[in-house]
């Protein structure tokens, strides 16, 4: 599974809101898309950013798609603000930026547009509010081309993708198709960037951007020895937050970088976090994630399928991952108990001291 961390920037009002309540709706990360004038939008959780309807500051999350593992920042969209977003440009792989297609480029557009630029960062647009713009999607992107960049492409337009590279060209008249891992190519390359029409209120469109994010992304290559970039520091009761993305090796806890030690390490997803007891790599988010929604899932299926079955399904895999998670203790004693009943399980664990659920959460 491939790690990609995307930024969502945009001009103020363009939508980014709500485009990240869409895209984390259609991940199965939210069961119901918030507002900003509800203000119940699970990124804005801040209080000035409920009453102000406006993201202030700069938040993650995290969410699988198809074979991809994604790290979302949402960033301010306000100029006031603008900060907070260039902090967080020197750890995205990708970015999405969005455009309203009633305003379509404006200042801060062009502005954003320099900076990605500047640290050579493909991106993605994704034209928001087309359920509410008087103007067709080709006078769109030819306002597009003109005020951004003349490689601005409908993703849905394969022909005229296949101009802008002459094996890709020779390929889809060879094929009649394109190759997907030519077109994530090009746009790695910043050759083309790739525009998607919708609406990311009426959640029109949000699926496409998603599986083009799954599919025409490249991860990069990482070497063993341990390196990071810190784009943001917080605090929470006196106790300084590095937000930091892995750039190789491996992150542990206690771990002394120069004159600082790593007391615990964080997954963020809005507000809330998860303490990860283990070392951490590129890898273990996405390991983990996969290891929640297979608990997920089991619990689920329980009315149809015995615990006898789901423990030989998950196996110690599934239990080794939950010891180190206080957040799970109290609600899965029980299931883990159930589960330590049967013979081939009890064997399993008392091979490592945790032949009930007590044992097992020390």
């Amino acid at each position: 599974m491939k790690n990609i961390c995307v930024g969502l920037l945009a001009h103020v009002d363009a939508g980014k809101t709500s485009l990240t309540e869409s895209l984390l709706y259609n991940a199965k990360i939210i069961r119901k898309m918030g507002r900003v004038d509800h203000q119940n939008a699970y990124l804005d959780f801040d209080v000035q950013e409920r009453e102000r309807g406006i993201t202030i500051y700069s938040k993650e999350v995290h969410f699988d798609y198809q074979d991809t593992h994604f790290c979302l920042i949402d960033t301010p969209g306000h100029v006031d603000f603008s900060s907070e977003m260039e902090r967080c440009l020197s750890v995205l792989d990708y970015a999405i930026l969005i455009i309203s297609a009633t305003d379509k480029v404006q200042s801060h557009t062009k502005t954003i547009f320099k900076l990605l630029d500047a640290m050579h960062i493909p991106f993605f647009i994704f034209v928001n509010k087309m359920d509410i713009s008087y103007d067709s999607k080709d006078i769109i992107l030819d306002s597009l081309r003109k005020d951004l960049n003349e490689h601005c492409v409908d993703i849905l337009d394969e022909e005229t993708i296949s101009l802008y590279d002459e094996k890709m060209m020779n390929y889809y008249l060879d094929n009649n198709r394109l190759d997907k891992i030519m077109v994530a190519s090009l746009i790695k390359q910043r050759k083309i960037f790739p525009c998607i029409f919708g609406s990311a209120l009426k959640n029109n469109n949000v699926d496409q951007l998603l599986i083009c994010l799954a599919d025409y992304t490249i991860m990069d290559d990482y070497d063993d020895v341990f390196r990071a970039m810190v784009y943001k520091i917080s605090y929470e009761n006196n106790t300084k937050l590095s937000h930091l993305k892995i750039l190789g090796g491996t992150l542990r806890s206690k771990m002394k970088i120069n004159d600082d030690k790593v007391d615990q390490i964080r997954v963020y997803n809005g507000n809330k976090y998860e303490i990860l007891a283990y070392d951490f790599d590129l890898d273990t988010l996405a390991k983990w994630d996969n290891l929640k929604r297979e608990y997920q899932l089991s619990l689920e299926e329980q009315r149809m399928e015995s615990l006898k079955q789901i423990g030989e399904r998950l196996g110690f895999r599934f239990t080794q991952g939950l010891r180190f998670n206080p957040v799970f203790r109290t609600a899965h004693k029980t299931f883990f108990n159930d589960l330590a009943k049967y013979p081939e399980n009890q064997q399993r664990y008392k091979q490592y001291g945790i032949d009930k659920a007590d044992n097992f959460y020390r």
